[in-house]
């Protein structure tokens, strides 16, 4: 199932974008620490309050403001018929269409102190976490006897931008991650490294071949939470 997960985020999100995001965070980090170390002479805890809050401000900054230019849909601003359900929405969440047959992938992001910590529970969250209900684990839902059909492709996977900070090395985040939170808000379902999204992306342009459909689909009467009418198609302008 992890495979049908990692395809969806990396047939919706554009390698381009994660790339970016990954290096314009890095940057912040070291931008962040030299502001508080030399200009403001913080330490402790005021060094590290402060750090933490001006690393969240610039980093979703960024994020709300790359997102649209890699085909992102700002979904606390503009209405997503695909998405009937998430107009509780406030937060900078942005929505990625698949570009193939898999599941869309809504996506958030989230500044945590430690690894695999789950973030502040908010409106925001609570809404868009009910769209991993399909792919929370559920051993009599799936059938890998026969291939993927398009009932999982009309859905749309929450899926959380993850920065974890380190305090021993304040000038650089500890782990960028990408997380697909339990429904009922106590775990992760799935927890990728960024890293190891990267390289898939490496390994469909080596392998165009491998690219191919997971055999993973939904049994016949399986329900999902929310039906969603099939996706229109969107046009690109070049």
């Amino acid at each position: 199932m992890d495979d049908i997960i990692k395809q969806a985020i990396t047939d919706s999100i554009p390698r381009e974008f994660l790339l970016d995001f990954y290096e314009k965070t890095y940057t912040t980090f070291q931008k962040v620490d030299n502001t508080i170390r030399d200009e403001y002479q913080l330490k402790g805890s005021d060094a590290s309050w402060a750090s933490g809050l001006l690393r969240f401000i610039n980093i979703q900054a960024d994020f709300k403001l790359d997102a649209p230019k890699y085909e992102g849909i700002d979904v606390s601003k503009q209405y997503v018929e695909t998405l009937p359900k998430m107009d509780r929405i406030y937060q900078p969440f942005h929505l990625f269409e698949n570009k193939k047959s898999g599941p869309n992938v809504l996506l958030g992001f989230t500044s945590l102190l430690k690894s695999k910590q789950i973030p502040k529970y908010n409106l925001s969250r609570q809404t868009a976490i009910k769209l991993n209900k399909p792919i929370a684990p559920n051993p009599d839902l799936f059938d890998s006897s026969v291939p993927i059909d398009t009932t999982l492709a009309n859905e749309t996977i929450y899926v959380c931008l993850c920065v974890v900070r380190d305090n021993r090395s304040p000038a650089s985040p500890a782990e960028i991650a990408l997380g697909i939170i339990d429904p009922s808000y106590q775990t992760y379902i799935y927890y990728f490294l960024l890293k190891e999204i990267l390289m898939i992306y490496s390994d469909k342009d080596a392998n165009p071949a491998q690219n191919e459909k997971p055999n993973l689909t939904l049994k016949k009467n399986a329900l999902l939470f929310g039906a969603t009418s099939k996706k229109k198609e969107r046009k690109i302008e070049n």
